[in-house]
């Protein structure tokens, strides 16, 4: 039990600190590259390179460690080499074909983003044997190796762009450090095909549900991108970081609740893990939502506090932004939920129409006048909530019309 402690609080401070390590690359360029605008500009290319590399890293490190059938090592690495020439080939034609994106800063994400799915694949196989205490450990490094580098290259440079490309080689030591500890993990291939249709077929549904999450995520930059300039994209960009504190919360409330949820579902049935699961949500709404009323409150002095003159932002949009946070947090525990009854596709439909939702609210705010700020945290607050809605509404569904494993009363 004492193991198990200790492996989950490795892995939480590991994920705390990558989140702070992003954070802090945004941070950099408020205070040193140009303040508002740097930010937009910033957030803009990571915008477009988020998704692309959740597309091209193909679910690999999911479908390694939860598919039945184990393929070759060899195939995962090769595919996600693959994925990586293909995701850098693309980012850097849309850099290199959009004049008002840098191409400094452009090459120094791609090498970022290509250097961090090297790190994921490798952190699979220690993850697959079960080394979470050295795989916390390697992130936690990652992430406080990338801020010092970062600030030590602002330093000597003055430049935020050579800031990202001393972050990236924090990750490329991650790599190497995963690579030579994951040796160790025993992994005997049960299928002696090389596997590429198969995995690449197993893995559509998750990458499709991980793009879904990322672009939801980064529909009001895009949206900002069109009706904005640079300085409100990255005035939203520093405010959203919430968002990302929110997603941290969740992700730390599913990696608790998996285990008890599926034990619930196999001991005591399916009804009981829905009324137990709508307990946790109404507990974490509530709970977030006192939150969400201090940053409406106060969000705004901070935010000028932490990145400087030019990031205030109203009461509206903060209110709106909390509303996002809150939903988010909530749709964690549902999807967790899901997952448990074994209604992966669930998530998948319920991101996809948040995606829908945020876009149909974007465009309608937009034609009503409304400014910009508000249109993008509009955008975030309303597909937050319909994720939410459409994923309680998901769990009930399946509740109802049990089907194959969710169906178990018992063992």
């Amino acid at each position: 039990m004492a193991g198990n402690r200790s492996a989950a609080a490795h892995v939480a401070l590991g994920t705390a600190t990558t989140s702070l390590s992003k954070w802090f690359l945004v941070w950099l360029f408020a205070r040193s590259a140009g303040g508002a605008d740097a930010v937009g500009v910033y957030s803009y290319v990571l915008a477009i390179a988020t998704p692309l590399f959740v597309l091209s890293q193909l679910g690999l490190r999911t479908i390694f460690l939860s598919s039945a059938t184990r393929w070759p090592w060899r195939t995962y690495l090769l595919l996600r080499l693959i994925g990586c020439l293909v995701g850098a080939a693309v980012l850097m034609a849309v850099i290199v074909f959009s004049p008002d994106l840098p191409v400094g800063l452009g090459v120094a994400i791609t090498l970022l983003k290509v250097f961090d799915s090297v790190l994921d694949i490798m952190l699979a196989r220690m993850q697959y044997g079960n080394r979470l205490v050295a795989l916390g450990r390697v992130v936690t490094a990652c992430g406080v190796g990338a801020m010092v580098a970062a600030a030590v290259a602002v330093v000597l440079t003055g430049s935020a762009t050579i800031g990202v490309f001393a972050a990236a080689l924090s990750s490329v030591g991650a790599a190497v450090w995963a690579f030579l500890a994951g040796r160790s993990v025993d992994y005997e291939p049960t299928d002696s095909s090389r596997g590429w249709r198969d995995i690449v077929r197993t893995a559509a549904p998750v990458t499709a549900s991980q793009f879904l999450a990322t672009f939801l995520f980064q529909l009001p930059v895009f949206a900002l991108s069109w009706v904005a300039d640079a300085g409100t994209i990255g005035v939203f960009a520093g405010a959203a970081y919430l968002l990302t504190v929110a997603g941290l919360t969740g992700s730390t409330l599913q990696t608790v609740l998996i285990t008890p949820f599926r034990r619930i579902r196999e001991h005591d049935g399916v009804h009981a893990l829905r009324r137990r699961a709508g307990r946790i949500t109404v507990r974490a709404v509530l709970v977030s939502a006192g939150f969400g009323v201090l940053v409406t409150a106060l969000g705004s002095p901070v935010l000028t506090l932490v990145y400087g003159p030019g990031f205030e932002m109203g009461y509206v949009p903060l209110a709106l932004l909390a509303v996002a946070a809150v939903a988010t947090i909530g749709a964690f525990v549902m999807s967790v939920t899901l997952n448990v009854l074994n209604r992966y596709g669930g998530v998948t439909l319920a991101m996809g129409l948040s995606c829908v939702a945020a876009a149909l609210a974007g465009g309608l705010f937009h034609l009503l006048g409304l400014p910009p700020l508000i249109v993008a945290t509009g955008m975030s607050a309303t597909g937050s909530s319909f994720r939410l809605l459409m994923m309680t509404w998901s769990v009930r569904r399946a509740v109802a019309m049990p089907a194959g494993p969710a169906s178990a009363s018992g063992a």
